[in-house]
């Protein structure tokens, strides 16, 4: 009897161990050869999910994106405070500082190296879908004031990033609290 496989199931373990792989190894160096090994697939399989590293990567992207989206608005409503909100936001940073952090070191890297303007297309699109649910879900009625909480967001992990004994995660966002609470309405 044939094996019945979960499509879905093995494409979101695909894309969960690969932004471990081009984290470790820069999206330079990784072959879909390494990927596929990576991910316990043959290269056949990973060719059958993912037409290139490229279409990988984007499709990585997005997952992350919707993985992050979902964590972070579970059990928010409109109803819920905006300083609350504001909470939810940075306890979900600072829980999943880690694996945001991988990702953010595979987008700059990603980024200095892309073979092409679709590939950056790829962190733009990304990248606006981030402020575009800090604009709907904090309930920031200026488009620049979401991109500008989403550039400390991302700044105060990219110190992490260059400077780790430098001050804590908790602290940083401990100081952005009140300086994004200032700026929600709700």
């Amino acid at each position: 009897m044939p094996r019945v496989v979960d499509h879905a199931l093995k494409r979101e373990e695909i894309l969960e161990r690969s932004l471990a792989v081009f984290a470790r190894d820069g999206y330079e160096a990784v072959t879909m050869r390494t990927l596929a090994a990576e991910a316990g697939v043959s290269t056949g399989t990973l060719y059958h999910y993912f037409d290139n590293k490229s279409a990988l990567f984007a499709a990585m992207f997005a997952w992350l994106f919707k993985q992050d989206l979902q964590v972070v608005t579970d059990g928010v409503s409109a109803a819920v405070p905006a300083a609350d909100r504001v909470d939810l936001l940075l306890a979900f940073v600072a829980q999943r500082a880690g694996p945001l952090e991988a990702a953010l070191r595979v987008a700059l890297d990603y980024h200095r190296s892309a073979p092409d303007d679709a590939g950056k297309a790829v962190l733009a699109q990304t990248l606006g879908e981030y402020r575009a649910a800090i604009h709907r879900e904090l309930g920031v009625g200026d488009a620049a004031v979401a991109a500008t909480i989403l550039s400390a967001l991302l700044g105060v992990l990219v110190q992490r990033i260059l400077d780790p004994a430098g001050a804590p995660l908790e602290a940083q966002l401990s100081v952005l609290r009140p300086l994004i609470r200032a700026v929600v309405r709700g």
